[in-house]
C-alpha cells in the first residue's frame, strides 16, 4: 500500500509546527519587498516588519510558482519517497493561475512515473486552503486510496470558508479588486468592505459597513451564525499587524459561542494584496457561505 503525500503552496498560511504536526509539504514562493527578493521558506522574515514597510509605502509583488518550478518541487517529492502518491491541494484558480502550472507538471510527472500525482483546485487561498490540507491529513488515515481521497477533497473543498474586511481600500485597488474612484470615495467615508470567498472561489463584496468596529462584529456574528460546530475544533483568526482587533473578534466568537479561536499571522503573499490591517476568519460549514 502507497503512502499519501499532502502537498500544497505557502498560500496555505499554516506555520511551520502545524505543518510538522500533519506532514504537509509546502512549495515555497518568493516575492518582492521594494527592489528585495525574498523567500516565504526564510523563516528568520519578519511579517510584523513585512506589514510595517507596506504601510510606510513600500512595494510588494508575488509571483506565480511557474511550471518548471511546479514540477521540479513534486518530482523531488517522488524522488524522496519513492513508495507514495502525491495529492497536492492548490490555491484558488479565481486567485492565480498557479494551480494551472501544478496541473500541467503533474501530468508530465504521470507519464513519467507509477507513483500518481494529482493536484486539487481548492477553490480557496490562505487558511481556508489551509484547513482543507489539514482534513486531506487527517482524512488519508482512513481513506488509503489517492483517487477516493482526491474525489473526498473535490467535494469536501465547498466547506472552506473565509470571511474578512481590510482596513485600507488602496490595496485592493492597486491589485486590481477594487475601482479608483470606489478606493477614493471609500476612503473618505471611512468604509470598511466586508467580503468572503464565494463559491467559485473568488474573493467577493458582501456588504459595506461604517466603521472599523462594525467590520469587526460583523466577521464574528457572521462566523458563529456558518461555522459548524460539530467540524470546528478550532477557528482560525489572522491578522495583518492588528493584533488587537483580532483578539476583540476572539473574544466576540468565544464570548457568544462554543467555538475556539486561535490567532495567526496573516501570510506575505496574501497580505501583500489585502495589505496591514486585514483581518479575516476561517472555518468549516456545512457549505461555502
Amino acid at each position: 500500500m502507497k503512502d499519501i503525500i499532502i502537498s500544497t503552496e505557502a498560500t496555505c498560511d499554516l506555520n511551520s509546527e502545524v505543518l510538522k504536526k500533519y506532514n504537509i509539504k509546502v512549495a515555497p514562493m518568493h516575492f518582492m519587498l521594494g527592489d528585495k527578493e525574498y523567500f516565504t521558506s526564510d523563516e528568520n522574515f519578519s511579517y510584523n516588519e513585512f506589514y510595517s514597510q507596506m504601510k510606510k509605502g513600500l512595494q510588494t509583488k508575488t509571483s506565480q510558482i511557474n511550471e518548471f518550478d511546479a514540477k521540479e518541487y513534486l518530482e523531488n517529492l517522488l524522488k524522496e519517497n519513492p513508495n507514495a502518491d502525491i495529492l497536492h491541494l492548490s490555491i484558488s484558480s479565481k486567485l492565480s493561475g498557479q494551480v494551472n502550472n501544478f496541473i500541467r507538471a503533474s501530468e508530465e510527472l504521470n507519464n513519467q512515473y507509477e507513483n500518481k500525482v494529482y493536484v486539487v483546485d481548492t477553490l480557496a487561498g490562505s487558511l481556508a486552503q489551509g484547513l482543507l490540507c489539514i482534513i486531506a491529513s487527517e482524512m488519508k488515515n482512513s481513506i488509503t486510496d489517492i483517487n477516493k481521497l482526491k474525489d473526498y477533497m473535490e467535494e469536501y473543498k465547498h466547506k472552506a470558508n473565509a470571511l474578512f474586511s481590510v482596513d485600507d481600500l488602496k490595496y485592493l485597488y492597486r491589485n486590481g479588486r477594487l475601482s479608483k474612484i470606489s478606493a477614493l470615495i471609500g476612503s473618505l467615508l471611512k468604509i470598511k468592505p466586508y467580503l468572503h470567498l464565494d463559491k467559485d472561489g473568488k474573493l467577493a463584496f458582501v456588504s459595506k459597513v461604517i466603521s472599523r468596529k462594525k467590520a469587526l462584529q460583523t466577521i464574528a456574528s457572521n462566523t458563529i451564525k456558518f461555522a459548524n460546530i460539530k467540524e470546528n475544533k478550532k477557528i482560525f483568526i489572522a491578522h495583518a499587524l492588528c493584533l488587537e482587533d483580532a483578539e476583540f473578534v476572539k473574544a466576540e466568537i468565544e464570548s457568544k459561542s462554543n467555538l475556539v479561536c486561535e490567532i495567526v499571522d496573516l501570510g506575505i503573499i496574501i497580505g501583500s494584496h489585502s495589505g496591514p490591517g486585514t483581518i479575516s476568519t476561517f472555518f468549516i460549514s456545512d457549505k461555502r457561505n
